[in-house]
């Protein structure tokens, strides 16, 4: 369904975990959403107060939660500046917001949950509290995409995982009065591997080191959408750059803490939740995430409609179609930017 098709502009809803996971992922995809006339908004469910810190400009925010959780926010608010995204809120419910859990690397390379997390950590919470914040925003922009992570979490960082199974729950929870397409961020393994190809021109100017082998896991479903944002590439990079106690970039790549060089991504791509394999979603890849998108229909004037059938024990077809996993409301609010 283009947006052509549309009697009204597309509304789409990124939820991460920390302040650049948005910008790294799907930073061209949501400055190509923001071009086509689409309503972007992104949701970000801690501050990344865990996170380490490059560079000596900001060392002193080492340690310091609430500083750096402070700092990252002004990062996130420029990064979404770059990509032309207005609308940018942080989960948090009147009981607390939550907090970076942080993470270690665990034995097969890839992240695990930390042995020591602080009280207000997103990784400590029951699922449930995020996905009713999550819910709560699902029912108020009424979006026909939704956009987050894959169950591994890109490199199995909890976080990640944990705002892949607060979503899966916030939209099952809806019981098919909004019934959005769900989209998880995937990388195919070659994908992965070029990103990190040292051999690449212009990674030897950059100062970063090879990646001895990608910690990514590969993607575990077919692949729906392969988005080419070549087109925005220099704003996903200043969006990253925003970034600045996280990333660092130059030149199309860039590095993280481990100064390992990876290739910008030049090409997003992304699941569907309603085609997990092994066959793939009819007609995919699609060059677009407009082409997947839930129609009017599902998402707009019939929702009380929907919502009376449901109570009437309607029970919603999730497999039905291209569109994804649907889902009951809970009251809850996310906190503006």
């Amino acid at each position: 369904m283009s947006a052509a098709a549309r009697s009204g502009p597309v509304r789409a809803l990124f939820v991460h975990a920390h302040p650049d996971d948005e910008s790294i992922t799907t930073g061209g995809t949501m400055a190509q959403l923001v071009d086509a006339g689409a309503q972007v908004t992104l949701l970000t469910a801690s501050r990344g107060e865990g996170g380490e810190v490059i560079g000596a400009a900001h060392q002193h925010l080492e340690g310091d939660r609430a500083g750096l959780a402070a700092h990252r926010e002004g990062e996130l608010a420029r990064a979404m500046a770059a990509l032309g995204v207005a609308d940018h809120r942080f989960l948090a419910s009147v009981a607390g917001r939550f907090e970076d859990s942080g993470m270690e690397w665990g034995p097969d390379g890839h992240a695990r949950a930390p042995r020591h997390m602080p009280p207000g950590a997103l990784c400590r919470a029951p699922a449930e509290a995020p996905a009713a914040l999550i819910r709560a925003v699902v029912e108020e922009i009424r979006p026909h995409l939704v956009i987050t992570y894959a169950a591994d979490g890109g490199y199995g960082h909890p976080d990640h995982r944990r705002v892949h199974e607060a979503v899966v729950a916030a939209l099952a929870g809806l019981r098919g009065r909004i019934e959005p397409t769900l989209l998880f961020v995937e990388t195919p393994a070659e994908a992965v591997a070029a990103a990190f190809d040292p051999t690449r021109p212009g990674f030897e100017l950059t100062g970063f080191d090879p990646a001895p082998a990608p910690a990514n896991f590969p993607a575990q479903a077919p692949i729906a959408v392969a988005q080419d944002v070549s087109a925005v590439l220099g704003r996903k990079a200043m969006a990253m750059a925003a970034h600045a106690t996280q990333i660092t970039v130059a030149g199309e790549f860039f590095a993280l803490s481990n100064n390992l060089g990876q290739a910008i991504g030049a090409v997003e791509y992304f699941s569907h939740a309603a085609y997990p394999g092994p066959e793939p979603m009819p007609g995919a890849p699609y060059a677009s995430v407009l082409d997947v998108a839930a129609p009017d229909a599902a998402v707009g004037g019939d929702f009380a409609e929907r919502g009376a059938e449901t109570e009437r024990g309607a029970a919603p077809d999730l497999a039905a179609g291209p569109r994804g996993a649907a889902g009951t409301g809970a009251s809850a609010a996310a906190e503006g930017p």
